[in-house]
């Protein structure tokens, strides 16, 4: 816990904060399915429960899917890409705004 005080002409405020810490990390990958043309799995690592969205942005900065997802643990997903051509990325955001970009 911590108290911090201001003080100023119009007298003294005093405000008690908690800080905990919380152990939230996230890891994304991205790898291509092996044996198709244009499949590819995401995978997130994560401890708590908690929702994402995912985007999906082709070569072009279209948002071709777009979904939010609850989570608790883990979480893989396959995504059939076959009718886009090119490059893209791979959006994943947290509930706290955080935001990782994976290309394919």
């Amino acid at each position: 816990d911590y108290t911090i005080e201001i003080k100023n002409s119009n007298g003294l405020r005093t405000e008690k904060i908690r800080y905990e810490k919380t152990d939230e990390t996230k890891f994304a990958r991205v790898v291509k399915v092996s044996d198709s043309d244009r499949k590819y799995l995401l995978m997130i690592s994560n401890k708590l429960p908690s929702s994402v969205t995912v985007r999906i942005i082709d070569g072009y900065d279209n948002v071709i899917y777009s979904q939010k997802e609850e989570i608790t643990g883990d979480f893989a997903k396959v995504y059939n890409l076959e009718r886009f051509d090119g490059s893209g990325r791979f959006e994943i955001t947290d509930g706290s705004g955080k935001l990782q970009s994976i290309g394919y």
